[in-house]
């Protein structure tokens, strides 16, 4: 992506500690109002609200098993490299 026009890349990956979400329901709130691919996947779905609504079980489900005493581990990659 960067193709030639960077040298030295260096990588390393990262956790991060958000606890901004005080249930799983918060979460799917949040990333179904804020998250561009969920957005859109909601907006796919259009006004099919068997989807929807198995889309939302998904979710929260999801949520329910990362979130931990308030606080959900996302792991991040820093890219960094030099400009030529």
């Amino acid at each position: 992506m960067l193709g030639d026009r960077v040298r030295g890349v260096n990588t390393s990956r990262g956790m991060l500690g958000v606890d901004r979400f005080d249930s799983a329901k918060a979460v799917h709130t949040y990333f179904k109002n804020h998250y561009g691919p969920t957005i859109e996947a909601y907006a796919n779905i259009g006004a099919n609200a068997v989807l929807a609504a198995e889309l939302d079980a998904q979710l929260i489900e999801l949520a329910q098993e990362y979130l931990m005493g308030g606080v959900m581990e996302w792991e991040y990659l820093l890219l960094t490299a030099e400009k030529r």
